[in-house]
């Protein structure tokens, strides 16, 4: 059977994963990717470029070229959208089924399923359901009776089967299928790997619980150390990997596990890693630890410096004292770190965010990510905005449905009162880890900061990207090579005649490097595509 992905915009570990178990049981995956240049539904997003840059009508011809068996979108809350139009397109060319699988359909699979171009949702750890899904296509039988899918009866209703037993050995899952995205992403400039599943905490504006509470899961599913290490002396032998990118929600979390896959990693891999830590779970000898084996960035989630908000709204247990432990334990141990501060948040202000640049400020991270609150499906911070008001139901109806804002551009609630003074702080935060400390506790004055919502965003950017050049963060490397890459395509289709060739140089020069022994064995004879027949 030939499953055909869709995915847009940056690499994706869920797919890799369902190609790696499909392929495991012998059928045939590809990828089709869409760029999404200028609004890949993650981090940049500029309305009068993408509309230049879109492929979306070349994305459903290669679907459709690819002669699916079945279609399979891996979707957010962010990327519903854009998974509804290119379904309804496919839809209208051919007749193979298409499911949508990922957090956002298993927390509403009957949202999903009340649009007629999704035939099915899979809920939970998919692995299992795809391969037993694609089973049940080569033997022709149906597939409403399979764990874990959700589909529409002939009346039009929406019945879903329980869910499946979790994936609790995580070791017994292939490793993820990287050559899926080794044709868009530079696959050994940043490798990215997940060695467990889940969070212990309930931050209100997170769906990680409501996901493990969905499944009966642990909130905590580990690899191996031995796992996670064989996964990369792979990947080094196959790729040539300079960097690796460990995307575990708290990669600190577990210290014996932790300690454990150090002194492996240390002795068998030894290359230059960044991960995703919290302030409960980062201290002195754990960050002299990450630094030896090679640790060059940590990624702290703060997100407040008001201690009633982070406990009352955002539901996180950690202290001013804590966040400031970390963040020095960090320093003493010469480990860059990263703040990340959410803005937006019902109930802060300017006063809120004048104690936090007052904190930062003695303090030295190498940045601090300024994000915009986003609401998701079935979290207590949306029912919190609910519940009091702050948002209208209108506005929560369009977060929930993935037409709102993302974290870069307003959030999901634009407020035209207080966004000058989002804008003023956001832009003193980019500039923090730039500055003297001198002049960031001058420009730390509220009567000061307020006049740097006039700075305009270009010149953030810059200042921005400035930052990860001085700091030499891989993974934005990659992702601004991508991009370059990617544009660089586009240009060298569209320019007229000879004015294509310098693009088309430019995108031979920025393409990512290809596997170097690929082992993917050669795909089966195409068959003809499922036309749809009216």
């Amino acid at each position: 059977m030939k499953i055909v992905f869709v995915f847009i915009g940056a690499e994706s570990l869920a797919v890799e994963y369902l190609s790696a178990a499909l392929r495991s049981a012998g059928h045939r995956t590809a990828l089709v990717f869409d760029p999404a240049l200028f609004d890949d539904k993650r981090y940049l997003t500029a309305r009068p470029l993408a509309g230049f840059f879109s492929q979306g009508e070349a994305v459903v011809g290669r679907i459709i070229s690819e002669s699916p068996d079945l279609v399979a979108f891996s979707v957010l809350t962010n990327n519903f959208q854009w998974a509804l139009n290119l379904a309804r397109r496919v839809r209208e060319r051919i007749a193979s089924p298409i499911i949508f699988g990922g957090v956002h359909p298993s927390l509403l699979p009957e949202r999903v399923l009340r649009h007629g171009c999704v035939d099915f949702a899979c809920r939970g750890d998919g692995e299992e359901t795809i391969v037993e899904a694609a089973e049940c296509l080569r033997a022709g039988h149906d597939l409403s009776g399979i764990a874990g899918l959700c589909a529409r009866g002939a009346d039009g209703a929406v019945r879903c089967n329980p869910l499946r037993p979790i994936l609790a050995q995580l070791d017994s899952l292939p490793f993820p299928d990287k050559d899926l995205f080794a044709p868009h992403m530079d696959i050994r400039e940043n490798y990215l790997l997940l060695g467990s599943r889940g969070c212990p905490y309930r931050c209100s504006y997170c769906n990680s619980p409501n996901l493990a509470k969905l499944q009966g899961a642990p909130r905590l599913r580990y690899r191996s150390p031995e796992n996670i290490v064989a996964e990369l002396l792979q990947a080094r032998r196959r790729y040539a990997i300079r960097n690796v990118e460990f995307a575990d929600d708290i990669f600190t979390l577990n210290r014996r596990h932790l300690d454990a896959l150090l002194r492996l990693y240390e002795q068998e891999i030894r290359l230059p890693f960044r991960c995703l830590s919290h302030p409960l779970h980062i201290d002195g000898p754990m960050t002299s630890a990450l630094r030896r084996a090679g640790c060059y960035k940590v990624q702290i989630g703060v997100q407040s410096m008001d201690a009633g908000i982070r406990r009352d709204v955002l539901l996180r247990p950690e202290t001013n004292a804590d966040i400031e432990r970390a963040l020095s334990a960090c320093e003493k141990a010469g480990l860059p770190y990263q703040i990340d501060h959410i803005f937006a948040i019902p109930g802060e202000g300017a006063a809120h965010y004048a104690a936090a640049a007052r904190t930062y400020v003695e303090h030295d991270p190498v940045r601090i990510a300024s994000y915009r609150m986003s609401y998701f499906p079935e979290t207590p911070m949306l029912e919190f905005a609910r519940a009091t008001g702050a948002v209208s139901e209108t506005k929560l109806e369009d977060a929930v449905d993935g037409r709102a804002g993302i974290y870069h551009l307003g959030g999901s609630v634009t407020n035209s009162v207080l966004e000058p003074v989002y804008r003023a702080w956001e832009a003193l935060f980019t500039l923090l880890p730039l500055l003297p400390r001198g002049v960031g506790r001058w420009l730390a004055q509220p009567s000061k900061a307020r006049w740097l919502r006039h700075l305009p965003t270009p010149l953030l950017v810059l200042m921005d990207l400035t930052n990860f050049i001085r700091t030499r963060d891989a993974s934005t490397d990659t992702y601004l090579r991508y991009y370059a890459h990617q544009c660089a395509r586009v240009l060298a289709q569209r320019a007229p005649g000879a004015l294509a060739a310098p693009w088309r140089m430019i995108e031979r020069f920025l393409a990512p490097r290809m596997p170097l022994d690929s082992e993917r064995p050669e795909p089966a004879p195409r068959r003809g595509p499922h036309i749809k027949r009216t």
